[in-house]
C-alpha cells in the first residue's frame, strides 16, 4: 500500500487496512442502494457526501503520516577556513577596503549566517598561512602571515576529519598559494570557495617557484631565479 503513496508518506495502521476498506464498503453500499432507489440530484449529492464522509474517517483511522530525515544536530562537522596571508590586505580598485575587511563583518561569530550554520553543524575555525591552526573565532586574524600555504592547510584539515563525518568547508580565500596546489589529493568532503566579487578586477602578482644559487666569483656571488 506504502507504494502507492506520495514519497514519504505511509500509514501507520496498515495492518487494519482490510477491515477499514470492508467495514467503509457495508456503509456505503446499503446507502447507495436506498439513495439510487428514490433517485434524484439531492439523493445523489447526499450519496457522494455520505461516501466522502466515510473515506475521510476511514483515511484517518489508517493514520497517514508524512515521515522525513534530517540529520541529528551538530552530528556533522562544518569548517570554516580563513586565509590569514598578507595577500588578504590588498585593496580592490576603487574601494579603499582590503580584501580581508571586506569579508572581516561575516566573520564574527554573531554573524547570522554562522548562528544559522551553527544549529545544524558543530562548526570548526581554522585559519592559515604557512601553517594552519584551530580558533575559537576568527577575532585574532590580521591578515599578517607570511606565506598562504593552502594546498597544505586543505590537506591538513582533510586528515584531522578522517574517519568523520563531514558536511563540508567553506573557504575564505583569494585563491593564492604558496605551495603546488596541484599536488592536493581528492577530497572526501565538498569545499566551498567563498569568492568576493570585487577581487576579479584585482591585477596582482603570484611567485610560483624560487631558487637561489651562489657563485665563487666576486662579481655575482649570488643569483635568484623565480618564476612570476
Amino acid at each position: 500500500m506504502d507504494r502507492l503513496l506520495p514519497d514519504g508518506y505511509r500509514l501507520d495502521s496498515q495492518q487494519w487496512l482490510l477491515p477499514v476498506v470492508v467495514l467503509a464498503l457495508l456503509v456505503i453500499l446499503p446507502a447507495a442502494v436506498g439513495y439510487l432507489r428514490r433517485f434524484s440530484w439531492w439523493s445523489l449529492v447526499a450519496l457522494l457526501l455520505k461516501t466522502v464522509a466515510v473515506c475521510a474517517v476511514a483515511f484517518c483511522v489508517l493514520q497517514p503520516t508524512r515521515r522525513s530525515e534530517r540529520p541529528t544536530p551538530g552530528a556533522n562537522l562544518l569548517a570554516l577556513v580563513v586565509d590569514n596571508s598578507q595577500s588578504m590586505q590588498i585593496q580592490p580598485s576603487g574601494d579603499a577596503r582590503s580584501r580581508f575587511e571586506r569579508i572581516a563583518g561575516a566573520l564574527e561569530t554573531s554573524a547570522p549566517w554562522q548562528v544559522r550554520l551553527g544549529q545544524d553543524f558543530d562548526l570548526r575555525r581554522y585559519a592559515f598561512d604557512r601553517s594552519v591552526r584551530s580558533l575559537e573565532d576568527f577575532s585574532s586574524l590580521a591578515a599578517e602571515g607570511t606565506g598562504s600555504n593552502l594546498s597544505s592547510a586543505i590537506t591538513t584539515i582533510q586528515n584531522r576529519f578522517a574517519s568523520r563525518p563531514v558536511g563540508g568547508m567553506l573557504l575564505f580565500s583569494d585563491g593564492i598559494s604558496t605551495d603546488a596546489l596541484s599536488k592536493l589529493p581528492p577530497s572526501e568532503f565538498p569545499i566551498y570557495p567563498v569568492v568576493d566579487d570585487a577581487l576579479q578586477a584585482v591585477q596582482d602578482v603570484v611567485l610560483t617557484a624560487g631558487s637561489a644559487t651562489v657563485s665563487s666569483f666576486e662579481l655575482a656571488p649570488a643569483a635568484l631565479e623565480a618564476t612570476i
